[in-house]
């Protein structure tokens, strides 16, 4: 007997239902790439990103890392920008600082960097790469904030 496949989808969308208040209503839940600390635009770098957008927050992370998961409310966004390349699309994201778990290398020495340590950081500054502009997830966090006043 073949032991049960994990569904990652279904284990983020546990996990940040976990998150929710209650009356908090989801919008949308997609994929996109966590281009915050390394990344572009146009499909470069970054980290694959399950997404859930609910009329009070962002919810993203790491399919496969659940202990990486970061919760944002969309009334502590300042400020955001758009970035379009070509068919990728972005959000970048000014907000109150932000506490969540990141990976940094876990040696430095002189141009060496090796390993790797999970660290919690504080960020002020979010940004997420969609493969369109048009994905659910895209349209429902530009609506957000569009509500927000900051579109």
């Amino acid at each position: 007997m073949k032991p049960a496949r994990r569904d990652p989808g279904k284990e983020f969308t546990a996990s940040a239902a976990a998150l929710l208040e209650e009356g908090e209503e989801s919008l949308a839940w997609g994929s996109c790439r966590d281009i915050t600390e390394r990344g572009t635009a146009d499909g470069g770098g970054g980290s694959l990103a399950q997404v859930l957008i609910t009329d009070r927050q962002l919810i993203w992370g790491p399919p496969q890392q659940l202990t990486y998961l970061a919760a944002l409310r969309l009334d502590d966004v300042d400020s955001c920008a758009e970035e379009a390349v070509k068919h990728r699309y972005a959000m970048h994201l000014v907000h109150a600082p932000l506490d969540r778990l990141h990976t940094v290398p876990a040696h430095d020495f002189l141009l060496f960097r090796w390993g790797d340590k999970d660290v919690i950081g504080s960020f002020t500054k979010t940004a997420l790469a969609f493969s369109r502009r048009d994905t659910a997830v895209a349209t429902a966090l530009r609506s957000q904030l569009s509500i927000r006043g900051l579109l």
